[in-house]
């Protein structure tokens, strides 16, 4: 790949591609099942931890207040965006998303939640060496939210060891324990 001074930074943190698309039918599901109503911020910050989708208190306690609002009608805290009024999106969503993923012309990296798996395009491509893929284990669909620090690190050694910038970059301090 020829060297940039630019770089792709991929967290396909609700699936990929493939799995997203193949998941997708059952949306409204996932979206009726989920708790709809909270009696307080800190009771939706342990929802999301125990059953919903992130798995680490201190980050849910930053993420998830702006997600809610109070209804003063219900008396309780919902969610500010409907996500299942956004359907008719879903699908353009991920649509090619691999193949767009692919044809940048930068240095490019994939975190991937778990052991999600890779839909035709990006197999291929990461078998040709297109991109670097980090298979970030024990964490939900959300990596930077779940192991912050891991994903930091993992972030700065891939920028430092392609050397991303003009004259390369030297980062003081890099944390070099996330990597294999």
């Amino acid at each position: 790949m020829k060297r940039s001074d630019s770089l792709l930074i991929s967290n396909f943190s609700i699936r990929t591609q493939g799995t997203a698309m193949a998941s997708l039918i059952h949306m409204q599901k996932i979206l009726l099942n989920r708790a709809q109503h909270f009696p307080s911020i800190e009771k939706a910050i342990e929802w999301s931890v125990k059953g919903g989708p992130l798995r680490n208190i201190d980050s849910a306690r930053i993420s998830i207040p702006s997600t809610l609002k109070y209804d003063e009608s219900k008396e309780c805290y919902t969610y500010r965006t409907p996500l299942e009024k956004t359907e008719k999106y879903w699908k353009g969503w991920y649509e090619g998303l691999s193949d767009k993923f692919l044809s940048c012309p930068v240095q490019k990296i994939l975190l991937l939640a778990g052991t999600d798996r890779l839909d035709r395009a990006l197999t291929i491509g990461q078998m040709q060496g297109k991109f670097q893929m980090i298979v970030v284990r024990h964490t939900g669909h959300a990596i930077q939210e779940d192991v912050p620090e891991e994903f930091a690190s993992r972030i700065l050694n891939f920028i430092s060891r392609n050397k991303i910038g003009p004259n390369g970059v030297e980062i003081p301090g890099l944390i070099k324990k996330w990597q294999h």
